[in-house]
């Protein structure tokens, strides 16, 4: 706090030594240069500017930043991602599922003791410190209280506080809930690929927490957005549905895909597709629906009794366990180990912009008869054929089979509607906040919206 208080050099007004150091630490990160390279600019800025109030070397420069409590620990994992070397394990050189040695560089099963390098490293960025800072200061730590001092308390939907899954999360949890300076939280991920190219098979999962306290205006700002990994302050999740396998252990492929229907979701196989499709489904009960007054049967404990014996080893191509190595259950989510998640009412959220953005990209390439994004093409009408549904739409062969017809749908256009459809995306005009500028994404011409 002292450092942050110092100029960087007489009469400075935009840094400090400490934010000046920060700066410097940032740009090393963002442009990957080494430690010492970071070193020789150190003691070229040194020579350059001998007034300014500059660390030493890399390391003190480090140590510095390391203080305000935003390092990380690296944990030492699996190749194959059955285990972490942590805590019991931490000492081990080889996988206890799988047998697989800690380290790169293996000859023959024995290890180069001079240079011992990580097969794979998980980075942990602990909680507790971020947490701590918050509470250093004053008006942060006020504001982690706005949830239950502030918050108008008028019966609109504003906060998570004013939702169903907060308030029955009180009820069981009185204790944790009687201080409002407990600390609650959301759990967003997603898998990306950080080198921007479908060629390499490496995913990166970052975690990200936010922080539920705070007022709708400040929680979701980058500031308060922490890196980090599972935590036991832990409201509920966000993600994409395909990443909602990963953290409810429930898969989303197959023929079991809804979580929400569970082993009653309706599918079929299209072979010539080569997709599964779900059909006859009503999710939205009528109001005098018998399921919406039974609790009983919706609080979720079922799902952690289904899971209470469910043998799950963790690690590429090991052996999964359940119901005779079938089912919709590829592992019991860790979140399990939470002593209130099976009460939880709302353990998981999908982020509905991935989804409506899937759907638009669908219904716009199929209106537009866009290649490869149509969903109306020849295999979809050979499954129309299978299913015995359609019969105006499947295909006509003609006597010799040697070609095949397909009628037009009711939504077909041609190509001036095209045109026509394309241009009045192209000048429409939303209000500020609800869209982007879409008519750069609007090709009138060749009859074809992308990259929005």
């Amino acid at each position: 706090m002292e450092e942050g208080k110092q100029e960087s050099y007489p009469g400075c007004e935009n840094f400090s030594k400490l934010s000046f150091t920060i700066r410097l630490y940032l740009i090393k990160c963002i442009h990957g240069l080494s430690n010492v390279a970071f070193s020789d600019l150190l003691d070229w800025l040194k020579e350059a500017f001998p007034f300014a109030k500059l660390p030493e070397s890399f390391y003190k420069a480090k140590n510095m930043i390391k203080d305000l409590g935003i390092h990380y620990e690296n944990i030492h994992a699996c190749p194959n991602d059955c285990m972490l070397f942590w805590n019991e394990n931490e000492k081990n050189d080889n996988c206890s599922v799988c047998g697989t040695s800690r380290w790169k560089n293996v000859v023959d099963g024995v290890t180069n003791a001079s240079s011992k390098i990580p097969a794979k490293v998980l980075r942990y960025f602990p909680l507790k410190p971020r947490l701590l800072r918050i509470f250093m200061c004053s008006e942060t730590a006020a504001a982690m209280r706005w949830h239950a001092t502030e918050r108008p308390n008028d019966g609109n939907l504003r906060h998570p506080a004013d939702r169903e899954a907060w308030k029955n999360f009180d009820l069981f949890h009185k204790d944790f809930s009687r201080d409002p300076r407990n600390v609650r939280m959301g759990l967003s991920s997603d898998g990306f690929n950080p080198f921007r190219t479908m060629s390499i098979s490496h995913i990166t999962w970052p975690v990200m927490l936010m922080n539920y306290n705070l007022s709708p205006w400040i929680c979701m700002k980058p500031e308060y957005i922490m890196l980090s990994m599972i935590i036991p302050a832990l409201l509920w999740t966000i993600s994409d549905f395909p990443a909602l396998a990963m953290l409810s252990g429930w898969s989303t492929k197959g023929r079991l895909a809804c979580p929400a229907c569970n082993y009653g979701t309706c599918s079929q196989y299209l072979k010539h597709s080569r997709k599964m499709c779900y059909l006859d489904h009503r999710t939205f009960l009528p109001p005098d629906h018998p399921f919406r007054r039974d609790k009983k049967s919706f609080d979720g404990v079922d799902v952690s009794e289904e899971l209470r014996e469910f043998n799950h080893v963790f690690g590429k191509g090991q052996k999964k366990w359940h119901r005779g190595n079938e089912g919709p259950w590829k592992k019991k989510s860790i979140f399990f180990e939470l002593p209130y998640w099976a009460h939880n009412r709302l353990r998981h959220n999908l982020d509905v912009m991935h989804i409506e953005k899937n759907i638009c990209d669908s219904l716009l390439g199929t209106l537009l008869d866009m290649p490869r994004k149509s969903k109306d093409h020849v295999n979809s009408r050979y499954d129309l054929e299978e299913m015995g549904i359609r019969k105006e739409l499947q295909p006509l062969k003609d006597k010799d089979n040697k070609k095949v017809y397909l009628a037009k749908a009711c939504f077909s256009m041609k190509p001036e509607e095209k045109k026509l459809f394309c241009t009045v995306l192209k000048n429409m005009k939303l209000p500020k906040g609800c869209g982007s500028n879409i008519s750069q994404r609007v090709e009138v011409e060749e009859m074809k919206v992308s990259g929005y």
